[in-house]
């Protein structure tokens, strides 16, 4: 009972700060009301970017977004994740969005206070990211839920654990100084 407690203030004190989801919060169930946070919080946009044609074909049939600089990449549930999991097991959920959102949370700070921008994607999105020279690094995280990428600019991009943060982005930059 306290988990949902927790999760419910959770999801009411974000929403305020978002007519959007606060309008559509009050005819939509609990989980609902997850799911349009999500969306708020994401901005995610009804149409897909063009497809990367380097990539394997069913991966670019996925909308896709380009990386360039230095980034962090938060990655989020889609809708079709959040509905599958949910009639899985609703209590598991629940526990797991919770965790997750506080260590999205500590993650987006530390990256902000390290001066790397951050940005909120779907899962359902395909990642690119470019570096300097013009390589291209494609990223499905279909199957992912929440996670993080690490990208400078100039190297290859890195999943990395959203526990630990601050040591696995200083091991990151670290290995491509």
């Amino acid at each position: 009972m306290k988990k949902y407690l927790t999760l419910l203030y959770l999801i009411l004190v974000m929403s305020c700060s978002s007519p959007k989801v606060e309008k559509e919060a009050k005819s939509l169930s609990l989980v609902d009301t997850a799911r349009a946070l999500i969306k708020s919080t994401l901005k995610v946009e009804d149409s897909a970017a063009p497809a990367i044609s380097t990539v394997q074909e069913t991966a670019s049939k996925m909308p896709s977004k380009i990386f360039r600089g230095d980034v962090g990449v938060m990655i989020y549930p889609s809708d079709k994740q959040v509905d599958s999991l949910q009639a899985k097991n609703p209590d598991d959920f629940m526990t797991a969005a919770d965790d997750n959102m506080f260590y999205m949370s500590q993650a987006k700070e530390y990256l902000e206070m390290i001066h790397t921008s951050v940005e909120r994607i779907s899962a359902d999105t395909l990642l690119v990211f470019e570096t300097e020279s013009g390589q291209k690094f494609p990223m499905n995280m279909r199957k992912e839920l929440w996670a993080m990428v690490i990208f400078d600019g100039q190297h290859a991009p890195q999943r990395i654990d959203i526990t630990n943060v601050q040591k696995e982005c200083e091991k990151y930059y670290q290995q491509n100084k």
